[in-house]
């Protein structure tokens, strides 16, 4: 990851988004996005905003368990409160398989807070 100073934000951001998204919680997934984001997600529309990232997980099918892990993360400072990110996120879904995810966020710092306002999200399936 480029920038030790860049970790602190981009794990912060990523270790809430997986800890949300393994308990299956919506609300606190969609919290981490600011109120104008882009989401691409596994769909093909682009949703805006909390409110579109929260119909978004609100809409995934029904699910026991699963984890997730980000690796492969890079980061680079474009502003004092703007970090853009790309990742691989590995999911393991009721106990199938890992299905590798590339990301990026853009992630911005406002009032403090960093919260993702760009998120592009697309499944890796090439060999």
């Amino acid at each position: 990851m480029a920038g030790d100073g860049l970790k602190g934000p981009v794990q912060e951001v990523t270790g809430a988004w997986a800890n949300a998204f393994v308990r299956n919680d919506p609300e606190a997934l969609s919290s981490l996005y600011t109120d104008d984001a882009f989401f691409y997600g596994s769909k093909p529309e682009l949703l805006r905003g909390r409110e579109g990232a929260l119909y978004y997980f609100s809409s995934l099918p029904e699910r026991g368990s699963a984890e997730v892990e980000f690796t492969d993360i890079e980061a680079i400072e474009l502003s004092d409160n703007v970090i853009s990110s790309a990742m691989i996120g590995r999911f393991k879904i009721d106990g199938d398989a890992k299905r590798l995810v590339r990301f990026t966020f853009l992630i911005v710092r406002n009032a403090g807070t960093w919260r993702i306002s760009s998120h592009h999200a697309s499944p890796q399936v090439w060999n």
